[in-house]
């Protein structure tokens, strides 16, 4: 018994201190002996299936992943929540937004969250994100479009482009897999497509930054938004080029390239470049905000290498 209890204990450290009615049953716990957990004071309710460890601190993580849990296995933060958790939403949305597949063979039950449903939810539209499954940028866009107004789309796609937290190739290659006919919001995202390729996101503030830096400080200029490809596709949109000096450089935020994405996404795509030639330059947005003479040094020294 104290080896079960260890056990809830590192499952629930892991969840932001909470467990799943189901995952309390994987670890070999009868429904008796949950009612005797929550009446010592081991575990508390939160919601019909999920608990909480006594003595958790309350967090907007452990209301995302309670209403993920209690929606059943599988289920995933999706709609505005997950565009917040992203950065394409300002507003914390509350009741949280979560989506599972669709199950015609059982009701449709009431969970903590608004409970949206899908026949297809690919594995790869989904990111483990602080311990919370999330659908990808590309996949809330597209599920967004379905009941959000155009203009809001829009700009959520131009703030999700603008910090490279998708390109229009995700969203075309994700839309392809849940395209359905009749299904909202897909001649609505088509036009919004349409109307973007060819065309360079939104500057971002940072990006104003280093070039008003380089125009100062007496630096040429750099390309701004080029689109990088090798003989096996296109690898990314790159912030700044300087193709006289074979150089590639990127502004890492830290919002979305410490916290959110993969680092290894950003290793594997500077070897790609490597091997095209160009030489890499990351810099950070920190740099850019408050050291401008290490920005010039760093532009300086690859320069000159």
């Amino acid at each position: 018994m104290t080896k079960q209890i260890e056990k809830l204990q590192r499952l629930a450290q892991r969840q932001h201190g909470l467990v799943a009615r189901h995952q309390l049953a994987a670890l070999g716990l009868s429904r008796d002996q949950i009612r005797r957990r929550v009446t010592n004071g081991t575990i508390e309710p939160v919601h019909g299936q999920v608990f909480r460890l006594r003595g958790t601190p309350y967090s907007r993580r452990q209301l995302e992943l309670a209403s993920v849990l209690d929606a059943g296995p599988g289920a995933v933060l999706s709609h505005r929540s997950a565009a917040h958790l992203w950065g394409m939403y300002r507003r914390s949305e509350r009741p949280v937004h979560v989506l599972r597949l669709r199950d015609d063979w059982h009701p449709q039950r009431t969970t903590l969250g608004v409970l949206h449903t899908t026949r297809r939810l690919p594995p790869d539209h989904v990111l483990i994100v602080d311990c919370v499954p999330v659908t990808t940028p590309a996949r809330t866009l597209i599920d967004l479009a379905t009941n959000e107004p155009l203009g809001r789309v829009a700009r959520m796609i131009d703030n999700a482009w603008g910090h490279h937290l998708i390109d229009l190739g995700s969203v075309v290659e994700t839309l392809a897999q849940v395209r359905a006919r009749g299904r909202r919001g897909v001649r609505m995202l088509d036009m919004l497509i349409d109307e973007r390729i060819g065309h360079r996101p939104p500057e971002s503030g940072l990006e104003a930054r280093f070039i008003r830096i380089l125009h100062t400080r007496g630096l040429a200029p750099m390309e701004r938004q080029v689109d990088l490809g090798d003989a096996d596709g296109w690898i990314c949109r790159a912030d700044f080029v300087d193709r006289a000096h074979t150089l590639v450089m990127f502004i890492d935020s830290g919002t979305y390239h410490r916290a959110l994405l993969d680092r290894r996404h950003d290793d594997r795509q500077t070897q790609r470049l490597v091997a095209t030639g160009f030489r890499v330059l990351r810099l950070r947005d920190t740099d850019l905000l408050y050291d401008e003479a290490a920005v010039v040094r760093r532009v300086r020294e690859a320069r000159s290498r």
